[in-house]
């Protein structure tokens, strides 16, 4: 779990912004899932889950429980990436709606609004953050160039806004999701 300060930009604006909108969960989920937490006072923290089943029963049941845990632990508002229609092995597609039925459901159980963000939108505020700041963009370095991020600008992306290393691109993937979270909300 990453706890390192944010970039003094961030936090600035972080504190500017009044505290309406409670504890935050972002999660990209998968296999390996990301999470980022927003809590009111006690800032961002962040990390993956390797969900260890061998069976796809055993990780939606391991799944359950985290996201369950995350839940219970004050969370009031859960953001995700919403699940796109295109997936290498329908096998994925199949896994992906199962976690998002599970979080939709959780999420009813106790009360806690969802909100989803399609994977493009946060591609797109992740490429215009990393343009905005000069920095290189991976996606561009190919031979040849795609128009979205990829993996490891998302990644670019989320360490330079957040200050920290991140594991992976799921983690990295949760931060841009709650970035987006927080930004939606402030303009509400």
């Amino acid at each position: 779990m990453s706890k390192d300060k944010l970039g003094s930009e961030y936090e600035e604006w972080l504190d500017s912004l009044p505290n309406t909108w409670g504890n935050i969960l972002c999660l990209d989920y998968a296999a390996t899932t990301g999470w980022a937490v927003y809590k009111e006072g006690k800032g961002v923290t962040s990390g993956i889950w390797k969900l260890k089943g061998e069976t796809i029963d055993e990780k939606f049941y391991e799944y359950f429980y985290e996201v369950k845990n995350m839940i219970l632990g004050g969370i009031d508002l859960v953001y995700h990436e919403k699940a796109g229609g295109f997936f290498r092995h329908a096998a994925s597609g199949r896994a992906n709606a199962g976690y998002a039925a599970i979080l939709r459901v959780l999420c009813v159980r106790y009360g806690v609004e969802l909100k989803e963000i399609h994977p493009m939108t946060l591609k797109s505020r992740a490429k215009d953050y990393l343009i905005s700041k000069d920095i290189p963009l991976e996606c561009l370095k190919a031979k040849k160039p795609k128009k979205l991020p990829i993996k490891a600008d998302m990644i670019n992306a989320a360490e330079h806004r957040f200050n920290r290393k991140v594991k992976d691109d799921n983690e990295a993937d949760a931060l841009c999701i709650l970035e987006y979270a927080l930004k939606e909300i402030a303009d509400e």
